[in-house]
């Protein structure tokens, strides 16, 4: 990896974990429970029988108490990885080099927004 790679790696990592916190709305790690609770046994039912709508990015939740693969959270992460491409469009979040803006695609930002998450979790359970 380049110097030019690694900068813009760092550049969506950071970008992706402000979006993350800014959809969800929350600014200190004990807050993430209150902010994103696991769905109940009767919203997963409703979910899944199509009676109560997915997440999106202005009802952005993700369950973290089911596995990241449960279909509410792959809707969680299509919701996040459309909104952030299209932040970065906007120009809400400024990479360093004008041409990183073209580099952006939803499969990086699925991959970082992943890894972070995994980290999200562990703050999660830690309470």
């Amino acid at each position: 990896m380049s110097q030019e790679d690694d900068a813009f790696a760092v550049w969506l990592r950071v970008s992706v974990r402000a979006h993350f916190k800014a959809l969800l709305g929350f600014q200190n790690w004990s807050d993430l429970a209150i902010v994103s609770p696991s769905l109940t046994d009767d919203e997963r039912d409703a979910f899944l029988l199509e009676d109560m709508p997915p997440p999106t990015a202005s009802n952005f939740r993700i369950d973290f108490v089911r596995s990241w693969d449960f279909t509410w959270n792959k809707y969680a992460r299509y919701a996040f990885c459309t909104d952030f491409a299209r932040a970065v469009q906007s120009g809400r979040y400024k990479p360093d080099q004008p041409g990183w803006v073209l580099r952006v695609d939803r499969e990086m930002i699925g991959i970082a927004l992943d890894k972070y998450v995994e980290y999200a979790r562990v703050r999660y359970h830690r309470g």
